[in-house]
Formats: C-alpha cells, structure tokens, sequence
C-alpha cells in the first residue's frame, strides 16, 4: 500500500503486492493459486484463459506516472482507470509488458470518484506474478 509519510516529499511509491489480484469471467474455473515452491512466492492464474487484475487507490493529491509488474513471464499489463460511479474504465493508451517500468501515456491524477486496476495477462497457469510498483508524483 500507500506509506508516503513525510509530506515534504514530491516522489513516492505504492507496492502492488502479490495478494489480492482477482481473476476475470473468462472460465467459469474461477481459482487464484499463491504460488509457494522451492522458496518462489507469488500469484499465478487457476486457468489460463483469466485476465488477473489488481485494484489500487491513489491517494488524493497524487499522480501516477509509471508502474511495473514483475512475473515469471513478460506478458501484456495493462492500466485502467475506473468509476467508482458506474464501474466505467478507460485503460492507458501505452502499451507494455511485465518486468519492464512502463510510462503512462496520461498521467493518472487521483480522484474521490475511481481507482485504478492494474491488469496482467498471463498465457498459462505457470505464470506467477511476484509483486511491482506504482510511481506517483505529488500534484
């Protein structure tokens, strides 16, 4: 989460942890597995056919610029903003893979009214996601 406690600070991070990523719709196999083998841990996908998406709130007064998934594989990320009123998104139009900081194409400012879901498509159930970062600036 969010641990920017110093308020003189223009830079900070938020952690996109390995728990908590949801699987979508895709299957009606609905399963998040957490991976914990040979010292290895993260989130992998009960099917292949799941999209994995992580919600994340923005603090007020901060606006994000870029994020980084890091997994087993480079697959596509994704980063959408959604409505909190009608469940609305509109995902960034810069492209990306995980393992690599990605820059958005227009910066997200943090508002009362969405969040932002952080989207990993993996291509098999041996995909485990170990966890990245937000980068926010201050507004």
């Amino acid at each position: 989460g969010y641990h920017e406690g110093d308020t003189s600070k223009q830079h900070a991070r938020i952690k996109i942890l390995p728990t908590g990523w949801m699987n979508n719709d895709d299957a009606s196999y609905q399963r998040i597995l957490f991976e914990d083998d040979s010292n290895i841990y993260g989130t992998k996908p009960g099917w292949s056919n799941h999209e994995l998406y992580k919600a994340v709130d923005i603090p007020n007064g901060w606006k994000v610029t870029q994020y980084r998934v890091n997994a087993s594989v480079s697959n596509p990320v994704s980063f959408i903003v959604v409505s909190l009123d009608n469940g609305t998104g509109t995902t960034d139009g810069q492209a990306g893979n995980a393992n690599s900081t990605i820059t958005l194409a227009s910066p997200y400012t943090a508002t009362n009214n969405s969040y932002v879901l952080i989207k990993y498509d993996p291509n098999s159930t041996t995909n485990i996601i170990y966890g990245g970062w937000i980068e926010m600036v201050r507004t």
